[in-house]
């Protein structure tokens, strides 16, 4: 694949993970930007467990998150968030958890 391909689709997703941080940060997480990735893996609010987490998630607000136990038993206590839907979508789902109390 030529070069500037590449580039387009890393800083696509660097915008992304960016613009997603940003708005978590403002709901109280705190999350350090990713290096190589197209997922966030963000840690669960006190007194939920991944999979209750992300339950949670869907039937209060529609937004689908990944259950980091999904993936293992380190994937415990945190969600996984796609970066493959563009800002718009990304902010749209941010705005359902803090419409509905959701923080960190």
């Amino acid at each position: 694949l030529p070069e500037i391909y590449l580039e387009n689709v890393r800083q696509r997703y660097q915008t992304r993970r960016d613009f997603l941080i940003d708005r978590l940060s403002k709901l109280g997480w705190h999350i350090p930007p990713t290096k190589a990735t197209m997922y966030l893996w963000i840690p669960c609010p006190a007194g939920y467990t991944s999979t209750d987490f992300a339950l949670h998630s869907l039937q209060t607000t529609g937004v689908v998150v990944t259950p980091g136990n999904a993936f293992g038993s380190g994937g415990e206590g945190y969600i996984r968030i796609s970066l493959i839907a563009n800002p718009d979508r990304l902010g749209e789902a941010i705005d359902r958890w803090q419409a509905a109390g959701i923080h960190f």
